[in-house]
């Protein structure tokens, strides 16, 4: 197999005629979501079960499967379970970036740092965390040889100059410049594992920094996981045909498909903790109702000493909160917001 080739930016010649309709139904999905999210106070801590989802989804590709109830269980008793490790690496890298990209661009340094956290307390070699490879790589079945691999990246020498080419790319047209970033990103493959991981951390980033949404709050993992053979073939077409048009396609479908499910859980959540604020609000003062409200959604699992007793009881008797064992420790649960997640099937 050939190594995989990667252009350096910008692509001369795309043809994007044939995808201004699908372009244009990508913005309005976008737009309908920036919409959800300037009307809800404090984002980052009402849509915290979000960034939670996303690290799940994002490393079932890496055979960890946990659910979000079980995950925000195991750290409401402080237990660990497989996979915890690698969920909160991705939290606090996707966290890190989300934090850092407010004041600075997508520099080198910021990939760097974004594989150094993901990577920590792993099995990686310490040489290879936060670096970029000095040694061949591929993509392939878990434990497979570069003679099966389905994918082969450019060799290491050229990672230093495509890597520095490819934070210094623009493109006119804000989300082809985004499609292109993330399939570059993985045809080059800098690092020697984690990848994918670094480049969905970088989507919601790149959204932002392209000012199509006010907080990086957007995620893809669930759909490029779904959609991985067609994800796959559409990262080798480039290489193999020049298929950027391809690639980009399939893009913007992720963009319409999840974003329309992102769409409907942020509506579902923003109306349940309009719901449940003000609800509160009858039964103490505002800016106290405001600040325990946002603290059930960031934390949705909880000790009694965390909440005020007298409220506790009365949100129980409203449906809202309810009494748990998780093995022999008794917790609270905030079941509303678990269903206002669920993906409802057609």
């Amino acid at each position: 197999m050939k190594p995989l080739k990667a252009e350096k930016l910008p692509i001369r010649g795309l043809k994007l005629e044939k995808l201004q309709k699908r372009l244009a139904k990508a913005y309005f999905v976008l737009g309908r979501y920036e919409e959800i999210l300037r009307t809800v106070e404090s984002p980052e801590k009402i849509f915290s079960i979000l960034l939670k989802e996303e690290a799940l989804s994002s490393l079932r590709s890496q055979r960890i499967s946990i659910s979000l109830r079980k995950l925000l269980e195991a750290e409401a008793v402080g237990k660990n379970i497989k996979g915890l490790v690698r969920v909160k690496n991705y939290e606090r890298a996707l966290t890190f970036a989300m934090r850092t990209c407010k004041n600075g661009r997508v520099s080198l340094a910021l990939i760097r740092k974004i594989h150094a956290l993901l990577s920590q307390k792993s099995m990686m070699q310490k040489t290879n965390i936060g670096r970029f490879r000095k040694k061949q790589n591929w993509v392939g079945p878990r434990g497979c040889k570069i003679e099966e691999a389905y994918i082969l990246p450019p060799k290491a020498s050229d990672v230093p100059g495509l890597m520095k080419n490819l934070v210094r790319y623009s493109e006119e047209e804000k989300l082809v410049q985004i499609a292109i970033f993330f399939a570059q990103l993985l045809v080059i493959h800098p690092f020697m594992d984690g990848n994918g991981r670094v480049g969905r951390i970088l989507l919601p980033i790149r959204l932002f920094k392209a000012k199509l949404l006010s907080y990086p709050l957007f995620f893809f993992s669930n759909f490029f996981y779904v959609h991985r053979v067609l994800y796959f073939t559409k990262l080798h077409m480039i290489s193999s045909q020049d298929d950027w048009e391809g690639w980009i396609t399939f893009f913007l479908k992720g963009v319409i498909e999840q974003g329309e499910i992102n769409c409907k859980k942020a509506e579902r959540i923003s109306a349940l903790y309009l719901e449940l604020r003000a609800a509160m609000e009858k039964m103490t003062e505002q800016k106290r109702a405001r600040r325990l409200a946002q603290r059930l959604f960031e934390h949705p699992i909880f000790e009694e000493k965390d909440f005020p007793s007298s409220l506790l009881h009365k949100l129980t008797k409203r449906g809202y909160l309810k009494r748990i064992r998780i093995e022999k420790e008794k917790r609270w649960i905030f079941p509303p917001l678990f269903k206002a997640i669920q993906t409802k099937k057609p």
